[in-house]
């Protein structure tokens, strides 16, 4: 009797917790973070690594992608020196430094340029070595993985270094300094060029074949030169211009540059696809604007008030972070009134304007100093939109896919310093680096890849869906 008393006892209590337990809420995932940011829930996570402790990220460099997407280099501060450092994109595992100042891949300088080629095959980087008086140009294979190879140098000390891959093969150097000469025994140049030592003031602007010998041209150009935008057949070149110098525009088949009607600086955001137009903003006005430049017509049109996020899509349209209540009389009467933010899409000289609001509150000054990162592979954006928050202004990251026209939230928190984002090159992985030397952490986002191409229709139904327009032909315009 005992023993069925205890029994039955016994499914008693654990029926009694069997329930219990089915009416506990399931336990809450803690929240993942980037280093300033917490992700949302629902955001895929290709790979996350946090940075040695004194790694600082290095702006502007965003995170490069190699070797095509399959590994990704860094570019940042540690100890008042400045590395490389390179990791396989799939885990972010395996890190090697690539370069680091007066390392054994920069001996006698510290590094003072690094950009990838369009393949991501080979890291250009510009070091200069105060030692010797010059500069040099070094490329390092990404694949041997080798201490890299130099094939330029250029005598003096320079205040300006802008380093531009013009395709797989070509580099464009812009130097500006107090010293300039041409480049040293151990280079070439083409048949016919002059290398004679240019104005001081304004810099020079090298060709560089990073083929056989390494054949430098000097390019003679007499505009002062600055940061410059190249456009994607090579041709152009837009110089953004700072405090001592005013924007430029470079023709480079024909040696040609001239001074662009501008009392300050700007910042090219981006290139058409037939290379007849550009997008920049204004910086340094009180009222920040962005701005279409056709350079048939020479003339510039407004394409949003207080924004610098905008781009070209693949098929020539704008797309852009906005409002499009905003005017400069509204912002110069009422800076402090919110807005609403707003993607706009349309086709440049056309009325029709598709929007898509965000819902996200702000104001015209964070607006402003909102960023975004645009891919034409997969027209797909990556947004840095400031908002007003208590203590401190907030920041969300939004992920936006043209073609299913569905954005959603990627990362949010404090707006701590800044975020350099970048898209791989299949334009299906987004790479965010933020933190500062305490902490900095590198994440690699999958937006939603399966969004980016539309279901296969149902067996014997035809697509619905609309062609993509055909690409603008070239265009057929002259320097103006």
């Amino acid at each position: 009797m005992l023993a069925g008393v205890y029994a039955c006892a016994a499914k008693k209590n654990l029926a009694a917790n069997a329930a219990n337990q089915a009416a506990k809420a399931p336990p809450i995932a803690p929240k993942e973070h980037t280093a300033t940011l917490e992700i949302a829930t629902g955001a895929k996570i290709v790979a996350r690594t946090v940075l040695p402790q004194g790694f600082a990220p290095m702006p502007p460099f965003a995170p490069i992608w190699l070797q095509n997407g399959s590994q990704i280099a860094l570019v940042g501060t540690k100890s008042n020196r400045t590395f490389v450092v390179a990791f396989d994109s799939a885990t972010l595992q395996n890190p090697r430094i690539v370069a680091t100042d007066f390392g054994p891949a920069t001996p006698g300088g510290t590094i003072v340029g690094v950009a990838a080629s369009p393949d991501g095959m080979t890291l250009a980087m510009a070091v200069a070595e105060p030692g010797n008086n010059q500069l040099e140009l070094v490329l390092h294979d990404t694949i041997t993985r080798g201490t890299g190879s130099r094939v330029a140098s250029f005598p003096g000390q320079f205040n300006t270094v802008d380093i531009s891959w013009l395709d797989s093969n070509t580099i464009a150097l812009a130097l500006r300094g107090t010293e300039l000469a041409p480049p040293i025994t151990g280079t070439t140049t083409h048949a016919g060029a002059s290398l004679a030592t240019p104005n001081a003031s304004h810099g020079v602007l090298y060709i560089v074949d990073t083929t056989g010998l390494g054949a430098v041209k000097q390019l003679k150009l007499n505009c002062p030169l600055s940061h410059l935008s190249w456009s994607p057949n090579g041709r152009f070149a837009i110089g953004d211009g700072d405090l001592r110098t005013p924007p430029i525009l470079i023709d480079r088949p024909k040696d040609f540059c001239a001074v662009l009607h501008s009392q300050e600086p700007i910042r090219v955001l981006g290139w058409s696809p037939q290379s007849d137009a550009f997008l920049y903003a204004t910086v340094g006005a009180r009222t920040v604007g962005t701005f279409r430049y056709d350079l048939a017509a020479g003339t510039s049109a407004l394409i949003a008030i207080a924004s610098t996020a905008a781009a070209f899509t693949s098929d020539g349209e704008i797309f852009a972070l906005g409002n499009q209540d905003l005017s400069w009389r509204r912002v110069a009467d009422a800076p402090d009134a919110p807005v609403l933010s707003e993607l706009a899409t349309f086709e440049p000289q056309m009325s029709e304007v598709r929007i898509v609001p965000l819902g996200i509150r702000t104001l015209p000054a964070l607006l402003a100093e909102s960023q975004m990162v645009y891919t034409t592979v997969t027209d797909s954006a990556a947004i840095d939109i400031l908002a007003p928050g208590r203590p401190s202004t907030l920041r969300e990251l939004i992920a936006y896919l043209a073609p299913a026209r569905t954005a959603f939230l990627l990362a949010s928190g404090p707006a701590n310093g800044k975020v350099l984002m970048s898209w791989s090159p299949d334009g299906k992985e987004l790479a965010v680096l933020d933190g500062d030397a305490k902490t900095s952490v590198l994440t690699i986002f999958s937006p939603a890849a399966e969004l980016l191409a539309p279901p296969p229709p149902p067996a014997g139904a035809t697509n619905a869906a609309a062609p993509k327009r055909p690409p603008r032909p070239a265009p057929t315009h002259d320097t103006p």
